[in-house]
């Protein structure tokens, strides 16, 4: 029974790190949490083997007190893959990617300023819309080149991000 706990341990800890290695390398918060669900299962084999070997030495109360201690840990388990994965259905994005796309945006040439950004997730890729100030005088043309590079940059810089509609404005100069 040991070795099988052991080995049921490992086997399930080796598949959780790959698992959430690929879930945070695409961005799938789902599959992140099946890694976790396999690292549950890790920590429950182990916490058998606990249970079973304070039951054989003449402690049968551990084994109550280990199943508590497994119960606790899959109810925290669940929690934080249940605010993650309700976060996304909600289209709620990380306060630092917002940061990062203005912040990118705004480096790029012919903008002015980055009056909005949104993002969202769809599935594990993210889309972004963005409102930017030009200069006035641009020709219809030239502003188009501008968002042209935004969508190019920002798809380079921020990652899993898909789709970007950038929405270019005549930026007026403010009179004192």
């Amino acid at each position: 029974m040991a070795a099988a706990a052991l080995v049921g341990a490992a086997g399930n800890e080796v598949v959780a790190r790959y698992r959430i290695r690929v879930g945070r390398r695409i961005s799938s918060a789902a599959l992140v949490a099946e890694g976790q669900h396999a690292r549950t299962d890790a920590l429950t084999s182990l916490a058998v083997l606990l249970g079973v070997g304070g039951a054989m030495l003449g402690y049968p109360q551990v084994d109550a007190v280990v199943g508590l201690l497994i119960a606790a840990v899959i109810l925290l388990v669940l929690w934080a893959s249940m605010r993650t994965t309700v976060h996304r259905l909600m289209d709620g994005i990380e306060p630092q990617v917002l940061t990062t796309l203005e912040e990118v945006t705004a480096a790029v040439p012919g903008v002015r300023a980055v009056r909005q950004a949104r993002a969202r997730w769809s599935g594990h890729r993210m889309e972004a819309d963005l409102e930017v100030d030009v200069d006035p005088g641009l020709t219809v043309g030239e502003a188009d080149a501008v968002a042209h590079e935004v969508r190019k940059v920002l798809t380079a810089t921020v990652p899993n991000l898909d789709g970007v509609a950038v929405h270019t404005c005549a930026a007026r100069a403010v009179q004192s």
